[in-house]
């Protein structure tokens, strides 16, 4: 089930990635420029330069790791089964030019699988590589929420006392309305800052937590704690807070208590102008498909909701550390992964349940996922932890929106869902997993539409023809069936689509259909010898089982 690997490497003996920093305009080229208009800033963040993304080489950049044959004591059979499946996931959608980024699955904490695809800048082409580093998005904000239940445990943050106790300088209908919890929850009713109208006029003056403060607390829009929606401007107060009652600068609080402790020694806090070295560039597509890089200024402030920069390893590093208790205690921990959402039946826990600063859902197989993640300007990040069989994975990526989160949930199924099927053909597996969320019949009925969506092409017999061939083996007959007329409507000049039918029809016992279809395979292709051979064993099978003449 996997693709042959471009190369494969020993975990201990990394590919070289001593490639050029990122390059960054100093803030003051911008404050210069900021004069001419909020247009021209953006048309300067924004390169001109574009990559057409069929053309974009990703491909020749697949590189995939494998844990070490001397180190898979820790891998029950079927852990292995599980391996081989992710690498024909990742195989498959990097093959389909869906995937640049970097991916790592581990268990016990120990990596057993990586790949790097695509390009981390692909205006000086510098490849993705193992220590890539990324703005992790939303994850920033499980670090918030992680120093936020330090200070709870220390008795200096009571959770349900209204904020205004730690940040008196909000207005009375914020500070006064609004407790650490519903910071926490997301449930303040809270504009994120980047729609408050002032922020675009202001954001090249913020260059302290006190500054969005203050721009956060000027919108006039009433607080309200009986609804649930993301909101960035809650853990920016949520780091103020931190500042307030440490002492010490947001940055430098997450670097002593949360990064020093997970023995992060890459990770750190970076505002949008600094230089980030190795930093991977999110790029989104235009209206004629190319890509583009995004203004530096999404993801703009390490203020508590997102600029934390890591790398794939030193999330997991982070993840584990935080399981260990290297950070929290079991009993904060918990408090941490509680379920706060707000629903209108309380018995009901299906979904996705919101904690401080993470989110948890059931899954496959009884497990249960703990993760968090987000998207902003083509960068895309997922941590999941599956605190049952100990897995964590991690996942990201620098083209397109929400491309983390689809390729980790792939990964979730090919990890805990036992009859998910993952094809050799790349094709096939996108199929699959179509039918998966659609059912097979509205995939064959939609698949023009389906396959344009991702720019994926079915140009070839095989496809289809291997993906019925994968539901026949798993005898899920019905599929198979749907699967393989769709492939004799759209290649009905090639014999083979007619072999396949003859073949299912064969194994289901359904022999005057299996003799017509390879009779239509022999009008195609007369001096087929395996069609000729098969109306032999149909014959065979028809005098053991006459009552199974016939078909449907």
């Amino acid at each position: 089930m996997l693709h042959k690997k471009q190369k494969t490497h020993n975990f201990a003996k990394p590919p070289n990635t001593n490639h050029p920093t990122t390059y960054e305009t100093p803030l003051i080229f911008y404050r210069l420029i900021v004069l001419l208009g909020y247009g021209t800033i953006v048309m300067r963040l924004c390169p001109t330069s574009t990559k057409n993304i069929a053309a974009a080489p990703q491909a020749s950049k697949w590189e995939e790791w494998t844990m070490p044959t001397t180190q898979t004591n820790i891998l029950t059979e079927a852990d292995k089964i599980r391996l081989i499946k992710i690498q024909g996931v990742m195989s498959a959608i990097a093959s389909l030019k869906q995937f640049s980024g970097v991916v790592l699955v581990a268990k016990q904490g120990q990596p057993i699988y990586k790949c790097i695809n695509g390009f981390a800048n692909l205006d000086y082409n510098i490849p993705n590589n193992l220590d890539c580093n990324y703005n992790t998005l939303h994850i920033t904000q499980a670090f918030t929420a992680i120093a936020i239940m330090q200070l709870v445990e220390s008795g200096q943050i009571n959770l349900f006392a209204p904020i205004k106790s730690y940040l008196p300088e909000l207005p009375a209908e914020i500070g006064n309305a609004l407790t650490v919890h519903n910071l926490l929850t997301h449930t303040s009713g809270l504009l994120d800052y980047y729609q408050v109208p002032e922020y675009r006029e202001n954001f090249l003056k913020i260059e302290k937590i006190s500054d969005l403060v203050k721009l956060i607390g000027t919108q006039d829009r009433p607080c309200n704690t009986n609804v649930q929606q993301p909101s960035n401007s809650g853990y920016v107060l949520l780091a103020a807070i931190v500042e307030r009652i440490s002492g010490m600068t947001y940055p430098d609080y997450i670097r002593r208590n949360l990064l020093k402790p997970a023995n992060l020694q890459q990770t750190d806090l970076y505002m949008w102008h600094e230089v980030v070295s190795n930093k991977a560039v999110g790029y989104l597509p235009d209206a004629k498909n190319e890509l583009i890089a995004s203004p530096d200024f999404m993801g703009a402030y390490p203020f508590g909701a997102d600029g934390i920069y890591c790398s794939a390893d030193e999330l997991l590093k982070f993840s584990y550390a935080l399981h260990q208790g290297k950070m929290l205690s079991l009993e904060a921990q918990k408090a941490l992964y509680d379920d706060y959402t707000l629903r209108e039946n309380p018995a009901d826990t299906s979904g996705t349940r919101i904690g401080y600063g993470w989110k948890r859902k059931k899954i496959a197989d009884n497990n249960e996922v703990i993760f968090q993640g987000g998207s902003l300007g083509g960068l895309s990040t997922q941590l999941r932890r599956y605190n049952n069989d100990d897995y964590t994975v991690v996942v990201l990526c620098n083209y397109y929106n929400n491309t983390a989160e689809w390729v980790a949930e792939r990964l979730e199924r090919a990890l805990f869902t036992s009859d998910y099927i993952v094809p050799k053909d790349p094709v096939a597996y996108y199929i699959s997993d179509l039918i998966t969320d659609h059912g097979v019949n509205y995939v064959v009925e939609h698949i023009d539409a389906l396959l344009a969506a991702r720019n994926v092409k079915l140009e070839y017999v095989w496809s289809l023809n291997s993906l019925g061939y994968e539901f026949m083996y798993n005898r899920q007959y019905d599929t198979a069936e749907t699967i393989f007329k769709a492939n004799s409507r759209k290649f009905a000049n090639d014999p083979i689509v007619y072999d396949s039918m003859g073949d299912l029809y064969f194994q289901t016992k359904k022999y005057d259909l299996s003799r017509h279809y390879f009779e239509m395979k022999l009008q195609l292709s007369p001096n087929d010898q395996r069609a000729k051979n098969m109306f032999k064993e149909i014959e065979k099978m028809e005098k053991k089982t006459p009552s199974a003449k016939g078909g449907a």
